[in-house]
């Protein structure tokens, strides 16, 4: 896969969480308005996204963080190497295309409470 296809793709993820963030600023009326068209979209841009044999592995905030996952910690250089951690933010999720890791996802950690 081409790397201006994964910036399109990781685009579209990031333009979904912008504009969640901006529909979650609405009046509640104002937000059912445009929910259904920034559905219709998601769906067609998950479709073009899965025709394209391309899937996200997203970890939550919250999940247990392990070197052995496909992402890099922003800031793993704060926190002592015994210190039990958790994801605490995804910036960029992990692209996979066919099954392959074609870009490692990007986090933040912090120490689990």
């Amino acid at each position: 896969m081409e790397n201006k296809n994964i910036d399109f793709i990781l685009e579209l993820y990031r333009f979904h969480i912008t504009v969640n963030k901006m529909l979650a600023c609405l009046a509640p009326d104002e937000t059912k308005k445009y929910s259904g068209q920034v559905s219709w979209f998601m769906k067609k841009a998950n479709q073009f996204i899965a025709d394209n044999g391309v899937t996200f592995v997203t970890q939550n905030p919250g999940d247990p963080y392990d070197v052995g996952l496909p992402v890099t910690p922003v800031n793993i250089a704060d926190f002592d190497k015994d210190a039990e951690l958790v994801i605490d933010q995804v910036v960029e999720p992990t692209v996979m295309h066919n099954g392959k890791v074609i870009q490692m996802g990007t986090v933040l950690l912090k120490k689990a409470e």
